[in-house]
């Protein structure tokens, strides 16, 4: 980030708003999301339930990471980059791991390499 960005953060309402319309799933791989206020403390056995409720396996290579991946975050189908807005008709929910993905593509380019990251069997939150 530049000096001079502004960090800018979607109202926890708006987010909330996109993940009841998507059913609590992602935009793109359509794995559960996690509210992020939900998101359990690191080495917890709240940790350890969620990851079993999500079918990864505690104590599993990097199996906290996967956990987090599921966290819930806004996607703004039009960026700001280019000239996207906060407002509700502009926000989406993805998981983290999708939203990190996806960086600045358009929504068909993204949603083309989740999908074959997803049949690669290379999507923390998807396993084929």
């Amino acid at each position: 980030m530049c000096r001079n960005e502004t960090v800018r953060a979607v109202p926890p309402e708006t987010l909330q708003r996109a993940i009841e319309h998507q059913g609590g799933r992602c935009l793109y791989c359509g794995c559960e999301m996690i509210l992020p206020d939900d998101m359990p403390a690191k080495n917890s056995p709240a940790m350890e339930r969620l990851a079993r409720e999500l079918g990864i396996e505690p104590f599993s290579s990097r199996w906290q990471e996967r956990v987090k991946y599921h966290r819930a975050t806004a996607e703004h189908l039009v960026p700001h980059s280019q000239g996207g807005s906060d407002e509700p008709g502009n926000i989406s929910a993805a998981c983290a791991f999708c939203n990190s993905r996806r960086g600045h593509l358009p929504i068909n380019e993204a949603r083309a390499e989740i999908e074959e990251l997803i049949r690669q069997g290379k999507h923390p939150c998807i396993r084929t």
